[in-house]
């Protein structure tokens, strides 16, 4: 049984949720949103996709899975355009992990945790 010697120190779920939070942060909701097309090949039923817009028009993909801890499944994110992306791994901060210039598909590798890509 594990026990917390510091009731102060914060779980990593809440770690995970405080960088989630900051990679989506905006700061207004004045905006109007534009539709953008997408597709994840190879994606199966455990995969899930959220896409949000910020208000300066940058878009968050969240890509998570049903997978049990230590499973992968590989995928790979479809833009209709060229494009910059970030991908943001929630589990290690708020800064990316991997920047794309001039691409059009994105391979990602889903495990148990949320995986965000951003992108204009």
């Amino acid at each position: 049984m594990f026990t917390n010697t510091n009731p102060l120190t914060p779980k990593l779920s809440a770690n995970y949720i405080h960088n989630l939070t900051a990679i989506l942060a905006d700061s207004t909701s004045n905006f109007g949103s534009t539709a953008f097309s997408y597709s994840i090949s190879n994606e199966p039923a455990t995969v899930h996709d959220l896409l949000l817009q910020k208000s300066d028009g940058t878009y968050a993909l969240a890509v998570w899975g049903d997978q049990v801890v230590g499973e992968t499944v590989d995928v790979t994110v479809n833009l209709p355009r060229l494009t910059t992306v970030s991908v943001y791994d929630v589990t290690i901060g708020t800064s990316p992990v991997k920047a794309f210039n001039n691409i059009s598909s994105v391979p990602v590798t889903i495990t148990d945790h949320a995986v965000i890509l951003e992108f204009k």
